[in-house]
């Protein structure tokens, strides 16, 4: 331990600021994970009780205390957003990376709701698929109004597009 930490001093002594550690995080980010309308009451307790009683917790400990629900004053249910569903599934590894405890709430209860559509599908599989399906007779209207071919990607790749740019007949409330 004394070895690297006066490698550490020398390196920092010399202008070689890269070898310095992070400092010890002083956060812990908690991401509240659930679907819309399931545990509307759960996540307003935790919000009007718990995370308060928490922050006072933390902050008696020197520690900040951050909570992200995703749910809260959000009109839609990012259930059906492929591409809300994908920033939270990178907000939990962020929440998992910066904290310096526990950085998940996963409420899970028995409402089915549809499983996001993949935002991506590589031209590998999608091609396959569309082929059968036509062949089959299904309608396959959806799929090209749904998703379009990057070619720039590598490999290409069917990219679902933005809810936004497809604010169609589907509601999603």
């Amino acid at each position: 331990m004394a070895d690297s930490q006066d490698s550490i001093l020398d390196s920092v002594l010399h202008g070689n600021l890269t070898s310095v550690p992070e400092p010890p995080s002083r956060v812990v980010k908690i991401m509240v994970v659930s679907s819309k309308t399931d545990f509307e009451m759960e996540r307003r307790y935790l919000h009007e009780n718990v995370w308060p009683e928490l922050q006072r917790h933390c902050a008696s400990s020197g520690v900040d205390l951050e909570v992200l629900d995703v749910q809260l004053g959000n009109d839609l249910d990012s259930t059906y957003d492929p591409h809300a569903f994908e920033q939270q599934l990178m907000e939990i590894e962020n929440c998992y990376q910066e904290s310096l405890g526990c950085f998940l709430v996963c409420l899970i209860g028995n409402k089915y709701k549809p499983c996001p559509l993949p935002r991506c599908i590589e031209a590998t599989e999608f091609d396959p698929i569309y082929e059968k399906a036509q062949e089959a007779g299904f309608d396959v209207s959806l799929l090209t109004q749904w998703y379009s071919l990057n070619a720039n990607m590598v490999p290409p790749a069917y990219v679902v597009r933005s809810l936004n740019a497809k604010n169609t007949r589907f509601s999603l409330r």
